[in-house]
């Protein structure tokens, strides 16, 4: 069986040793190189060790800028030595610990490789519990309206037709059928029913919704398949990445160049929670969901003003938190 099959965050055995071996410094390594899983320990340690070369009051962003300098002057021949590509001069200069130069080609205008990497790392922390979370049974969200995976509004009927439902939660087979349109319908109308006629309901955990479910209509909630709810997000997630680069960039900021991975996940955090009608940057008011004193700490690259104005009422605390610190740094 493959590692990957049984392992899914990790891109193989590799990478789960050196994750084991590095922790926190080795993610922050591959979020400004994403290929750092194919290097062997004594060449991610050494890139480690870039992080620390210089003065030790700089900031994040300065020793961010020297482990980019110094993957890039290596690329070339990491991928002659561990990649199993040809060598590929580059016209730059060799690194040096003290001159900033032009970041990893990696992070250089994005594109697929790290687009890539970044919808897979914005998955895993929409996954987590005190995030999104993900479950493969419909649920009633904080409004009301039910929704299935990782916070995967369903908005009507149709919607349930764009996936494999089952009693049990097992492939499909004789004793595992797919539900038939009827049983949609049924399905359909029995949950937005259960999600609008109590008001309690939608304030319950998802978990506990399941069992209340269970109470009212006798009988359990069928499931979803990951494999079909998996596609929707990432899809959803690589939809809207383009239009958060270009509303960074109106107000000067360079998704790729200026901001680390988790910055690129709390703004990206935003957009999908919010919505494009809610989560606006410039000037604009308010009430119309513009984002204006987080817009200003953003143009003048103060994080911490970020932070600060990155709240959400209708957010759990937990998230609000983790989004705080994300934009930290």
């Amino acid at each position: 069986m493959p590692y990957e099959t049984y392992m899914g965050t990790f891109k193989n055995e590799n990478d789960h040793n050196l994750e084991r071996k590095f922790g926190y410094k080795y993610r922050a390594l591959k979020g400004i190189y994403p290929d750092a899983y194919k290097l062997p320990e004594t060449e991610v340690s050494k890139a480690i060790d870039v992080f620390y070369d210089g003065d030790a009051n700089e900031d994040v962003t300065t020793m961010t800028d020297r482990v980019r300098n110094y993957t890039t002057a290596k690329e070339p021949e990491w991928k002659a030595k561990y990649f199993e590509e040809a060598s590929k001069p580059k016209p730059q200069e060799s690194y040096s610990s003290v001159t900033i130069k032009a970041p990893s080609s990696f992070a250089q205008g994005g594109g697929n490789s790290y687009d890539n990497y970044f919808i897979d790392e914005m998955y895993n922390h929409l996954k987590r519990g005190d995030v999104e979370g993900h479950f493969n049974r419909m649920y009633c969200d904080n409004k009301g309206y039910s929704t299935v995976g990782i916070g995967k509004l369903l908005s009507n009927r149709k919607d349930l037709d764009n996936y494999t439902i089952t009693t049990f939660d097992e492939p499909v087979s004789e004793n595992n059928p797919m539900w038939t349109a009827s049983q949609k319908d049924e399905l359909w109308k029995t949950h937005r029913d259960f999600c609008t006629s109590n008001e309690n309901n939608k304030k319950l955990y998802a978990t506990t919704q399941f069992s209340e479910y269970k109470k009212q209509q006798k009988r359990e909630l069928p499931y979803f398949k990951d494999k079909e709810l998996e596609p929707q997000v990432k899809n959803y997630i690589r939809q809207e990445l383009p239009h958060l680069v270009n509303m960074l960039a109106n107000e000067g900021i360079d998704f790729y160049n200026d901001l680390n991975l988790n910055r690129q996940i709390a703004f990206m955090d935003m957009l999908y929670n919010l919505g494009r009608n809610k989560f606006k940057l410039g000037d604009g008011p308010v009430k119309e969901g513009y984002w204006p004193k987080l817009t200003k700490g953003l143009r003048a690259k103060n994080y911490a003003e970020v932070a600060k104005h990155s709240y959400r009422p209708d957010v759990q605390m937990d998230r609000n938190n983790l989004i705080y610190n994300y934009f930290l740094g």
